[in-house]
């Protein structure tokens, strides 16, 4: 199996709206990220959310707001739970920016992600909001594009307005040692990086390391060290002055053709035809 092409994903539209109910069966989720925004609504049950370098308990009620090219997933509990995943680009919440002038409706993704824990009441006039905008998705005329970015300006109007427990400050991470890891490979993936070097700054096994890496994070060391390379090469991709052999020395790859080989593999496209199509 190609596991990176789980990773970088989008949806093949601008809006999505998907429901899971208590009974259905649980879907494998992989780490991944997208240049859109999420939210994730837990109407009822518990459950995990993997985000960047923690671990975020949450219960019925609590909303999860993930802003673009975060890492994140779900850890599911249990099946006994029932969820609202909304999925939105830019493109298609920006025609409302104008109108909301003082509204930032944008404000619940925080820095680039945060969590609402709203009270019972709200709670309840939010599960009906987001059936709503369940209901109007399932329709097919040509008016329910437009009634869709109203409710979504809605939601995301009352959203603003809800206190927001940011990411970074959240009390709960995934593992000490997985945190400094995760920050170390952040600030130096443009460095050689070796899992030796890592254990023994950790004071930890390599071995050990590699194995609860995988366990807290569902990643390799070295797919997660590719993965955030690629997403920083993506970024300066976007930058047209710098071109590839740049991009492949100042995003830690050794050499051209190793940069294009991983790329490829993560995103399907060449770093040339990625930034033909993408730019």
């Amino acid at each position: 199996m190609n596991f990176y092409k789980y990773i970088f994903t989008e949806e093949a539209t601008d809006f999505k709206i998907d429901l899971k109910k208590k009974d259905e069966h649980p879907q494998i989720v992989y780490n991944h990220l997208h240049n859109g925004y999420e939210i994730y609504f837990l109407v009822s049950g518990k459950n995990k959310y993997f985000i960047g370098d923690r671990i975020l308990p949450i219960r019925g009620g609590d909303i999860v707001c993930i802003g673009p090219n975060v890492m994140h997933r779900t850890v599911n509990l249990e099946n006994a739970h029932e969820r609202f995943y909304i999925y939105f680009s830019f493109n298609f919440i920006k025609p409302l920016l104008a109108v909301f002038q003082n509204t930032n409706l944008l404000s619940v993704f925080g820095k680039q992600s945060g969590i609402l824990h709203p009270e019972k009441k709200m709670k309840n006039r939010l599960r009906i909001l987001f059936y709503k905008i369940f209901i109007e998705y399932s329709k097919t005329d040509m008016f329910c594009s437009d009634y869709l970015k109203l409710l979504l300006g809605e939601l995301l109007y009352i959203l603003s307005r809800e206190k927001i427990t940011e990411i970074d400050n959240y009390l709960h991470p995934i593992h000490e040692k997985i945190a400094e890891i995760i920050k170390y490979i952040s600030n130096h993936y443009h460095e050689r990086i070796s899992l030796r070097q890592m254990a023994e700054g950790s004071f930890i096994s390599p071995f050990y390391l590699s194995r609860l890496f995988k366990r807290e994070t569902g990643f390799s060391l070295n797919i997660y060290i590719n993965m955030i390379r690629i997403n920083k090469a993506l970024l300066l991709l976007k930058v047209k002055k710098y071109n590839i052999s740049r991009i492949a020395l100042e995003t830690g790859f050794e050499s051209i053709s190793h940069f294009d080989r991983t790329f490829k593999k993560i995103t399907g496209l060449s770093p040339g035809k990625w930034k033909i199509y993408n730019l």
